[in-house]
């Protein structure tokens, strides 16, 4: 890690190298509140997090993984593409 002074700076030096999204890019991304979020986390659904501190964030390979999971099929529009696949509901999904 290069010498960064400022913990600002650090934190998103941080966020870069490890490829980490803020909670509210996220919720903004697939159309759901921060709260809604948290809910999800509190209930076990949604993609896996990584808490640093207080701060949560999303790895952008488990996003991606986690929407892939939860397509639909136009010839199974109520069954994602892992329920077909003998998989259960998409909840939390390891990276």
């Amino acid at each position: 890690m290069p010498n960064i002074s400022d913990p600002g700076q650090r934190a998103e030096w941080l966020r870069d190298e490890l490829d980490l999204l803020l909670e509210e890019d996220v919720a903004n991304a697939i159309g759901v509140t921060t709260q809604t979020l948290a809910t999800w986390r509190c209930e076990g659904y949604g993609p896996d997090y990584v808490k640093l501190g207080k701060q949560v964030f999303y790895r952008r390979e488990t996003l991606r993984a986690w929407v892939g999971a939860s397509t639909l099929s136009p010839s199974h529009p109520r069954e994602t593409t892992h329920e077909r696949q003998g998989g259960s509901t998409p909840r939390r999904t390891s990276a």
